[in-house]
């Protein structure tokens, strides 16, 4: 199998029945399986998931794992060789998107990773420890999870998991390429992708906010100073 499409859902499955429908109406699914983890999600995404038949499948927790340990449920069970980790509020608005992921791997024998939005890193005005993707969606060659492991649950409540996994994947002697524009003969072409991650959570509690100074204070000591 080529493609794995990882989504974890918590409880949000109008937003995800558009995500899914994004993919089925814009991706071959020939050689594809897309994986749910329902997230202790208790608004029906797994009957939801169950009633749409091959490719899409679903892994149901009662209780909810947290954003990185779900979205390691999905990696461990992947037959994919690449894996595509998308939001539940993602949505492919067009054809082609899978071959615009797929192009850096092509052209850069150390690529590993690849996405829409990549945030450079090592610049004088970075304040990032190194280049790195965000996990709205990214390609990942499926090699790169047997040198540097999961996603760490550390990251769980408070974000940055993302830009652990880059930065371990870099320090592994992968590279990370930017998806967002292909340049044809007669023109350039965005990632069709629209995402919202800002819907229906509202104003950021001061357990959520103190969470995030945890993570961000975690990829500190680590990679240096970083933003999450």
């Amino acid at each position: 199998m080529k493609y794995s499409i990882i989504i974890p859902a918590y409880n949000r499955l109008s937003h995800l029945k558009k995500c899914i429908e994004g993919i089925a109406k814009n991706t071959d699914l020939s050689d594809i399986e897309v994986i749910i983890v329902s997230n202790g999600c208790t608004d029906g995404t797994p009957e939801y998931i169950k009633s749409l038949g091959n490719p899409y499948k679903v892994i149901h927790w009662p209780e909810p794992l947290g954003y990185a340990c779900a979205g390691n449920v999905g990696f461990n069970v992947a037959k994919g060789d690449y894996i595509i980790r998308m939001d539940s509020d993602s949505i492919i608005l067009s054809p082609g998107w899978l071959d615009m992921l797929e192009a850096p791997f092509t052209k850069f024998p150390t690529a590993g990773i690849s996405g829409p939005q990549v945030c450079p890193g090592n610049s004088e005005n970075s304040c990032y420890a190194c280049d790195f993707a965000v996990f709205f969606c990214v390609m990942i060659k499926k090699e790169v999870f047997y040198k540097v492991g999961y996603l760490d649950p550390i990251f769980n409540k408070g974000g940055g998991e993302d830009t652990d996994f880059c930065a371990r994947a870099v320090r592994a002697g992968y590279t990370i390429h930017n998806a967002q524009c292909v340049y044809t003969p007669d023109n350039i072409i965005s990632f069709p992708l629209f995402h919202a991650p800002s819907i229906d959570r509202g104003e950021e509690s001061q357990e959520k906010i103190e969470q995030k100074q945890v993570c961000a204070k975690i990829l500190e000591q680590r990679y240096g100073k970083v933003r999450v």
